[in-house]
């Protein structure tokens, strides 16, 4: 996308990123990260801030991810509570996607079904806001 297609500058961007880290009380020191946690956060953040600076994804006055999806449907990603990771328990083990899938319902306060749907383009970043959610 070039630098004209963007709905908000990178600075603008990142801002937004560190400010909903800050709301949700996020752990995005990288020192105490290992090479494979280290990268996962350097592919969620910048799937975060390329969101933002498309204008698909804005945070909103609590601090909370906004994610307008192609079919006009806006999820709000809420800070996660006990019922999040209880939803993660109750899949079986071995069953990843269930779990991300059970969590992303929970905290966005929506049909576990919308997100089977999802193009991979949007399942990809619900999967990295909640990554980073439930990592931070």
């Amino acid at each position: 996308m070039s630098e004209r297609e963007y709905k908000i500058d990178s600075e603008t961007a990142e801002q937004e990123f560190l400010r909903w880290g800050s709301a949700m009380d996020l752990d995005f020191e990288k020192s105490h990260m290992d090479e494979e946690d280290l990268q996962s956060f350097k592919d969620a953040h910048l799937r975060f801030v390329e969101a933002v600076r498309r204008g698909t994804l804005k945070v909103n006055d609590n601090g909370e991810p906004m994610f307008m999806l192609a079919s006009g449907v806006e999820l709000t990603f809420r800070e996660p509570k006990g019922s999040a990771f209880l939803a993660s328990d109750s899949r079986k083990r071995n069953h990843d996607v269930a779990k991300l899938h059970a969590v992303a319902a929970d905290i966005t306060e929506q049909p576990i079904q919308i997100f089977a749907v999802m193009p991979g383009r949007e399942i990809k970043l619900v999967y990295a806001i909640v990554g980073l959610l439930l990592g931070g």
